[in-house]
């Protein structure tokens, strides 16, 4: 699969989706992307990567929550590297069993 191809996963049938891809999807006036690469960072002890902490994790919860009521599609972007989207789907996973009350086995 070319590293430009969209990897788009749904979330919440039609309204919320995941994805993945070298460059950020362009909006739309339909489609509203947030881009976590460069907005939650994780500032390691090492040269560990994450998790991000429960600030990032309200942050997020609260940004996904705000653009879900306004907007009729939403997609949470990260980039293709390997630490982007380990964080990435962390704070999907966080918004799905905080606010969706999925269970572990449901991710």
């Amino acid at each position: 699969m070319p590293s430009s191809q969209l990897i788009s996963y749904s979330i919440c049938a039609g309204k919320l989706y995941f994805s993945t891809q070298k460059h950020q999807p362009i909006e739309s006036p339909t489609t509203k992307i947030i881009n976590i690469d460069n907005v939650y960072l994780y500032e390691g002890y090492n040269t560990d990567f994450g998790p991000l902490t429960l600030n990032h994790v309200h942050k997020f919860i609260k940004q996904v929550e705000s653009m879900l009521s306004r907007e009729k599609k939403v997609v949470h972007h990260c980039s293709q590297g390997f630490k982007h989207q380990a964080n990435g789907s962390f704070l999907m996973g966080c918004f799905l069993i905080i606010c969706k009350k999925w269970t572990i086995s449901q991710i």
